[in-house]
């Protein structure tokens, strides 16, 4: 059985980061990505673009419709 891992940051905060600090942040990405990969645990892994990209899929009346964003779209209440 293969499971899919996300991990989930602020994209805002790494363009308040310095560079030293985004270094430290990468490496300690790529150390535990080199630990998982020799335990033989992590198969695959691809960075995702940015969430301003995101498209979200749905099922309208058997269709695909897709909209821009993350996010769920819901009508508004006036009360």
């Amino acid at each position: 059985m293969q499971f899919m891992m996300l991990l989930y940051a602020n994209e805002a905060s790494y363009a308040k980061m310095t560079p030293e600090d985004m270094k430290k942040a990468m490496a300690g990405f790529a150390q535990y990505n080199k630990d998982l990969r020799a335990a033989g645990i992590l198969k695959h892994g691809e960075p995702l673009k940015p969430s301003l990209t995101a498209r979200t899929l749905t099922m309208r009346q058997g269709k695909v419709v897709s909209t821009d964003g993350p996010f769920s779209e819901s009508k508004e209440s006036g009360a």
